[in-house]
């Protein structure tokens, strides 16, 4: 169809009533092979010089626009085609959204790493005060990703410590915790993405609660959280006690002695959890590993009590 269009003389600049262009319409509801064949006519236009055509139709802000309904509608291909045409991959439309933004907030990765390697700016915010980075952690994009995400801020001069939200979605640390994510965890706390106690708690919780699926990975996260949390209790000269209890009206130790690692209830037993708080069911930790049959942690908790 477009092909036909084109052939009877269709102008591939026009405006329609709403201001839009072919190509903005083309970008949003069509395939990448028929933006590629409309900028090969907008092409030819510009190299003709044909003053009968509007040439305001292939202005950069179309362009931008036709790019940013790319992006809308997913299509990598047509993005690709645009970008190579010229469009801006930093441009803000609507709410103040670049395709960077948009495309974090839809989590299509694909179209992230191409953004960031034509060198879209990473810093910009939308008018809800969400950057490409919050979005990329709210729509659970890969560590790989996101990563690449706090390196262009970094690169950029931004700050990434305010790259996590303060409410409505989970922060970085939360959601690579939750997921196992070693490497995140280790770069979120290295760069200091996380400096309250308490968020720190909150994903080994996470890590915890999510332990039996995949023992290795989480058992190496919880160890580096409780190091973290450890640290920073000794710089505000309190104990880890102070951050209970989780859900249920356990503690981390709780958690801990129900996954059956020893490692972690040592851990936890010598930061100074409380090993005498009961659950909202009236149980001890200890109680949780005789429960769950696990004779060396029960013994771990055995010898603490007797010593209390």
């Amino acid at each position: 169809m477009m092909d036909l269009l084109l052939k009877a003389g269709a102008d591939p600049t026009a405006v329609d009533p709403n201001g839009r262009t072919l190509l903005e319409d083309t970008a949003m509801f069509g395939s990448g092979t028929m933006v590629q064949r409309l900028v090969d006519a907008l092409k030819q236009v510009q190299c003709h010089g044909d003053r009968s055509v509007n040439s305001s139709g292939i202005s950069q802000r179309r362009r931008d626009r036709s790019l940013q309904s790319a992006i809308y509608n997913g299509d990598e291909r047509a993005a690709r085609i645009l970008l190579d045409y010229g469009a801006n991959p930093s441009s803000a439309g609507e709410n103040g959204t670049t395709p960077l933004v948009a495309s974090a907030d839809d989590g299509c990765e694909n179209l992230i790493n191409m953004l960031l390697d034509r060198g879209a700016d990473p810093l910009p915010c939308d008018r809800f005060g969400m950057s490409a980075t919050r979005y990329a952690v709210q729509s659970g994009c890969s560590w790989g990703v996101t990563r690449k995400l706090y390196q262009a801020v970094l690169d950029a001069g931004g700050d990434i410590t305010a790259a996590s939200p303060s409410s409505g979605g989970p922060t970085a640390l939360l959601s690579f915790a939750e997921r196992g994510c070693l490497p995140a965890v280790k770069f979120l706390l290295s760069h200091k993405v996380v400096t309250d106690t308490q968020s720190v708690a909150t994903a080994l919780h996470l890590a915890l609660y999510n332990y039996p699926s995949d023992p290795v990975s989480y058992e190496e996260v919880c160890r580096l959280l409780i190091k973290e949390i450890n640290v920073v209790n000794e710089e505000f000269g309190h104990t880890l006690h102070v951050l209970e209890p989780v859900a249920g009206g356990g503690t981390s130790l709780h958690l801990a002695a129900q996954t059956g690692s020893d490692t972690l209830v040592q851990l936890l037993l010598s930061s100074g959890v409380d090993d005498s708080v009961l659950d909202n069911e009236g149980r001890s930790a200890l109680d949780i590993a005789k429960l769950e049959g696990h004779d060396g942690i029960a013994k771990l908790l055995s010898e603490k009590e007797n010593l209390n």
